[in-house]
């Protein structure tokens, strides 16, 4: 009993576990108690949709949850009780009792994601409105249609480079299975795709074609392939697919987007930044201001503040 009220009531609910069924388990384990606690720490350490789906609603009843431990947990614990000690290198994955070790199946679709640009929902997009954003002037909230019915709301870092002229009406490329964020206060919902020289200091949003289908996925390759689904917000975030991908995602001498020598295209021809020759494709999204940069932010601010109330700007001495 003094097992039992030292196991985490929550923790034992969550994994289907029920306190009959552990103890019913005592009797058949030898050893300390310790070690007991050991085995079912571990099994609540393990993650749910691996015990969900071996079968963890069957677990109530003692053969079942004997069977189990045996084969699932067992190898973890050393024959004295104590935890066995992880090996050199060996991950912390792989510790806590087959949980997702660096081999596993999940651990190998993850990296397969990583390659697979098919994965990122890219789509043509088109901005049907743009306003700056209340609390700064770098962003700038645009409404974006992309084939759903409603427009998504997406927080860019457009304000000293693109006026609201350039944007509103315009085609653009949008990659749309990215998780929400919120940006100054204000929710985004995805990311418009953007050619930057550095070198030059050029920066040109990409232009799929104008024959292009509002709401159409890109493409990749020289062929009509077919494509694979690309994946939740939540499994492209878990992953960092952009993060990834991101590096691979160029310009060519045309002016051509291209991810690792594949052409972007739609139905339509090619997507492309005329002016921007072998560049880098990003998406300008808000960054933290430099010291020198809040302060300029902050002397601009003042100076708009004055000039509406029509307040004179004090005189230097």
């Amino acid at each position: 009993m003094a097992l039992l009220s030292r196991l985490p009531r929550a923790a034992v609910a969550a994994r289907g576990l029920t306190l009959h069924s552990i103890a019913a388990f005592r009797g058949r384990f030898p050893g300390p108690d310790s070690t007991l606690l050991s085995v079912a720490s571990r099994i609540s350490a393990l993650p749910f949709e691996a015990n969900f789906a071996q079968g963890f609603p069957a677990l109530c009843f003692e053969a079942n949850l004997a069977k189990w431990i045996s084969s699932n947990v067992s190898e973890t614990i050393t024959p004295g009780g104590s935890d066995a000690s992880p090996a050199a290198g060996q991950s912390s994955q792989a510790v806590r009792g087959k949980a997702r070790p660096p081999w596993s199946r999940y651990t190998r679709f993850g990296e397969r994601l990583k390659t697979n640009i098919d994965a990122l929902d890219i789509r043509v997009g088109e901005i049907t409105g743009a306003d700056a954003h209340p609390r700064s002037e770098e962003l700038v909230v645009q409404e974006v249609g992309v084939g759903e019915g409603e427009t998504r709301t997406v927080v860019s870092r457009f304000g000293r480079i693109f006026g609201k002229e350039d944007l509103v009406g315009r085609r653009v490329v949008v990659l749309c299975n990215t998780k929400m964020r919120k940006m100054l206060g204000v929710m985004s919902n995805g990311l418009i795709l953007c050619a930057r020289d550095a070198a030059l200091d050029i920066v040109q949003l990409l232009e799929p074609p104008q024959r292009a289908v509002v709401g159409e996925r890109v493409q990749f390759g020289s062929r009509v392939i077919k494509q694979g689904r690309p994946v939740t917000p939540t499994t492209a975030s878990r992953w960092k697919l952009w993060s990834e991908m991101q590096p691979l995602l160029k310009t060519g001498p045309d002016g051509a987007v291209a991810y690792n020598g594949q052409i972007m295209y739609t139905k339509a021809g090619p997507v492309k930044a005329p002016k921007v020759i072998k560049g880098s494709v990003t998406a300008l999204v808000w960054r933290e201001l430099k010291p020198e940069e809040a302060e300029a932010h902050a002397q601009r601010l003042q100076q708009s503040a004055r000039a509406a109330s029509n307040e004179p700007a004090p005189a230097v001495l």
